[in-house]
C-alpha cells in the first residue's frame, strides 16, 4: 500500500533529531558516569536497576551483607544524580 494511501496513526513518526542526538549523548555521560564508580559499586547498580535482581540476591552472589548492597546502590545513585544533573545543566 502506498504511503500516501496510510492513516495518519499507521505512518511511523520520525524522531526529533534534536532529541534523539541528546539522548545518545545522555547514554554516553551515563556510560562514564558509571565507569568512574568502583567495580563492585557499578556491579551492584547494573545487577539492580538493569538485570532486576533484588539487593538481597546481589548480596548472595557477592558474599556482601545486605548493608553493604545498600551502601554500594546509595553511592551510585547519588553519584549518578549528581553528575547527570551537571550534564543537565551544560
Amino acid at each position: 500500500m502506498p504511503l500516501d494511501q496510510l492513516d495518519e496513526a499507521d505512518t511511523p513518526a520520525s524522531p526529533d533529531v534534536a532529541e534523539a542526538c541528546q539522548s545518545a549523548q545522555l547514554m554516553d555521560e551515563l556510560e562514564l558516569v558509571l565507569l568512574q564508580l568502583p567495580l563492585v559499586c557499578r556491579q551492584v547498580f547494573l545487577w539492580n536497576k538493569i538485570e532486576g535482581y533484588s539487593q538481597r540476591e546481589i548480596a548472595e552472589r557477592l558474599g556482601l551483607s545486605q548493608s553493604m548492597v545498600e551502601k554500594h546502590m546509595k553511592r551510585a545513585l547519588t553519584h549518578l544524580q549528581t553528575h547527570l544533573y551537571l550534564f543537565q545543566q551544560d
